[in-house]
């Protein structure tokens, strides 16, 4: 399930922007990273993951 979100993602990310460039790559590796980093901490907040 994940693969399939993360390649729906990117390939909305490089039709969007056209694809020119490595930055619709750049931007959703961001993106993506900036999620996990999210739910990280509301799982290290709600005490489900210990570090």
């Amino acid at each position: 399930m994940q693969s399939l979100i993360a390649s729906f993602g990117g390939t909305l990310a490089v039709i969007r922007s056209q694809g020119d460039t490595a930055w619709p790559l750049a931007t959703f590796s961001s993106i993506m990273a900036i999620i996990v980093l999210i739910a990280l901490g509301r799982l290290r907040y709600q005490g489900r993951v210990r570090a």
